[in-house]
């Protein structure tokens, strides 16, 4: 699509995004802007379970629930029965991780920029069954050593876990080339595609993951308290909540049984207006295109790039030549001072520290690293607005 086309369709999603008018929002990574069409959804919901109760308003939005889940397989490359819901994104990786008791002494390999939360959520898993974890090895810019992961990949490993975008990095990570190697049948290879869904095109099949997770709230424009997972055939042939909720069961003479699809990992009750709302983000995100979406975020990348350049003391870490998915970079002063002098004028950017991404920022040396973030409703003035506001917390 050319660049005056591209520009037509990012003027008309800033219009659309009511929360442009508050300030300089380049943190998307962390929580992106919504739409009015997702805040309008998630009002009339919420205005008809105050009319007519939570049970009537639920069954009279069965119809855009069940549409939720069929977008939802749209973006992540799935079927809906492969699609399965959840109030978090660590949350909903926890609970899959959980679906499978691990061999003692089994090998889990993690990449450099695995969320902490996901490395939270395994650590019970490592001490009850003296699980061995070991980080995948990188080139020198961040990027998975796909050869080396190659000879890794050794009967005793049971689980690989991906972030294919990590937190404390915007380079993306060859998901694709990852799930294309040869691995054993017991091993599950499970992508943490918070960074990824909505920002790239994403398919489950395509990459040959067992598993991809993301939240609502950050490139997919949704509502926080919402999560979405696409899981494959064979993990949902492995996989079972070690404690079925209501909501992912089904009864058969007095007993519960877990559902046959990927509901069987979802929760009775959940907040009906946010799955709602995520489902209009997710619609909003299919008609413009998640191609047209990324073309038009990789331009404001590029001049955020630019603008850093123009900041004396300013280190970018991702390489010129990656499609970086946001860009983290470090200054002459501290991140969190930094960061909160950007909020004080009015531009919202992120300081990730430690635990967000432990191994990607102990490979740097670092503690905290800034991270801007903008998405396709950003424009080119606000990225100019952040740099002239950066030069001057410098300068300060």
């Amino acid at each position: 699509m050319n660049p005056a086309d591209l520009a037509s369709i990012a003027d008309d999603i800033r219009a659309r995004t009511p929360g442009v008018g508050a300030g300089v929002h380049l943190n998307a990574a962390s929580a992106a802007l919504p739409s009015a069409g997702v805040i309008a959804a998630m009002r009339a919901h919420l205005e008809h379970e105050g009319r007519a109760g939570l049970q009537a308003a639920l069954a009279g939005a069965a119809d855009a629930l069940a549409e939720t889940r069929v977008r939802a397989a749209q973006v992540l490359g799935a079927r809906a029965d492969q699609i399965a819901f959840g109030g978090g994104c660590a949350q909903l990786w926890a609970t899959v991780l959980r679906g499978r008791t691990p061999p003692r002494g089994a090998r889990v390999l993690v990449s450099r920029g695995e969320w902490g939360g996901n490395l939270l959520a395994l650590a019970p898993l490592v001490q009850a069954h003296s699980l061995r974890v070991d980080v995948i090895p990188t080139d020198a810019a961040g990027r998975i050593d796909v050869r080396a992961l190659t000879g890794k990949l050794d009967d005793d490993v049971w689980l690989v876990a991906i972030a294919a975008v990590s937190s404390a990095s915007g380079l993306p990570q060859p998901v694709d080339a990852i799930g294309a190697l040869p691995r054993p049948d017991h091993c599950l290879l499970v992508v943490d595609a918070a960074q990824a869904a909505g920002r790239f095109p994403l398919s489950l099949a395509a990459m040959g993951a067992d598993v991809l997770v993301a939240p609502a709230r950050k490139w997919l424009r949704g509502p926080r308290g919402q999560a979405l997972a696409a899981l494959s055939d064979a993990a949902l042939a492995c996989l079972a909540p070690p404690a079925p909720d209501l909501g992912g069961v089904t009864w058969s003479g007095g007993d519960a049984v877990p559902r046959a699809d990927a509901r069987r990992f979802e929760i009775y009750d959940y907040g009906v207006a946010a799955r709602v709302g995520l489902g209009v983000a997710l619609g909003e995100l299919l008609a413009i295109g998640v191609d047209t979406v990324a073309g038009i975020v990789d331009a404001r990348v590029r001049a955020l790039r630019s603008a850093l350049a123009g900041c004396d003391g300013v280190t970018v870490f991702e390489p010129a030549d990656a499609r970086a998915a946001f860009l983290t970079f470090t200054c002459d002063r501290a991140p969190a001072a930094v960061a909160a002098a950007l909020g004080d004028a009015g531009v919202s950017i992120a300081a990730i520290e430690r635990v967000y991404a432990p191994h990607e920022l102990d490979a740097r040396g670092m503690a905290t690293v800034l991270r801007a973030s903008p998405h396709a409703y950003t424009s080119p003035d606000e990225i100019e607005r952040l740099a002239e506001a950066l030069r001057t917390a410098l300068r300060a």
